[in-house]
């Protein structure tokens, strides 16, 4: 599955998350993952693949 960067700050803002709890979030997960990164990641400067369904659940 592959999330697009606006779902994931949709997802994130769902939740009122901050980018820094999202990441914190994730890295309990053992996603290594920083809030620059996500910040990257949702204003498309960069590209996440993988799994994260569990966003949508939590």
């Amino acid at each position: 599955m592959n999330i697009t960067s606006e779902n994931i700050k949709t997802i994130r803002e769902s939740h009122g998350w901050t980018q820094g709890q999202l990441a914190a979030k994730c890295n309990l997960l053992d996603w290594n993952l920083s809030r620059s990164t996500l910040a990257k990641i949702e204003s498309m400067k960069s590209f996440l693949y993988g799994h994260l369904g569990y966003l949508k659940e939590h």
